[in-house]
């Protein structure tokens, strides 16, 4: 585990590295070191998916709280705010997994430099974050050449992955968002379980099409 304890509610530690950056703190709001008053604008989600709308708004109101006036909005063109990069922070669903492959393809390739688009450009629908890192470059060829099935080195490279996040920031995961699925094995059997988790059991994503090449055909029962 990388980053244990980095991550929880520390307003001092906060406080600290904002000095650390140069910035002020005058009638409980935070100062740029230009004297300009340190402000966030973050798109959050609508309403179609609550959970992670309720979650926006409440990081919104911890740093407003905190001294950082922040303002979560949502519009009904999100999309193109979205696209454009136009806010400060996003909060969004950025983190995916095979499930219980460590391999970080699925979700961390999206953040190579090649999908780089500068802010006010519409991008492709990759590197939400617009982060570039040579360093993460070398990461991922690794992990794009290594064999899926070659656990040792995918989490080998799965760390030197959270390393270098940790230590840049281009996202910061808040949480693990739960979600079900229900299997029918009475024809196809071989799905994903708790016995063996080789990949995430929700099949509306592209990790279906490697549970798919697992499955086996059942003989229906003999009346």
């Amino acid at each position: 585990m990388i980053g244990q304890g980095w991550w929880k509610y520390d307003p001092k530690a906060a406080g600290d590295l904002l000095i650390k950056a140069g910035m002020t703190k005058k009638n409980d709001k935070w100062y740029k070191a230009n004297g300009e008053q340190f402000k966030i604008t973050l798109l959050n989600w609508g309403t179609g998916n609550p959970t992670l709308q309720r979650l926006g708004t409440m990081v919104a109101e911890l740093w407003t709280d905190f001294g950082i006036e922040t303002t979560a909005f949502w519009a009904q063109d999100n999309g193109t705010n979205y696209n454009l990069g136009q806010y400060d922070v996003n909060m969004g669903w950025n983190i995916e997994s095979w499930g219980g492959n460590p391999d970080i393809s699925y979700f961390a390739d999206t953040m190579h430099s090649r999908f780089y688009t500068p802010i006010g450009e519409m991008h492709n629908g990759r590197n939400q974050v617009r982060y570039k890192s040579a360093e993460l470059d070398k990461i991922l060829d690794k992990v794009n050449l290594s064999d899926f099935n070659d656990t040792k080195k995918s989490a080998e490279l799965g760390l030197e992955f959270l390393k270098l996040t940790a230590k840049d920031m281009p996202t910061i995961p808040l949480m693990s968002y739960n979600v079900f699925s229900s299997q029918d094995n009475t024809y196809w059997t071989g799905y994903p379980n708790f016995d063996k988790p080789y990949a995430n059991p929700v099949t509306n994503w592209a990790n279906s099409r490697y549970i798919f090449t697992q499955l086996k055909q059942m003989l229906p029962p003999k009346k």
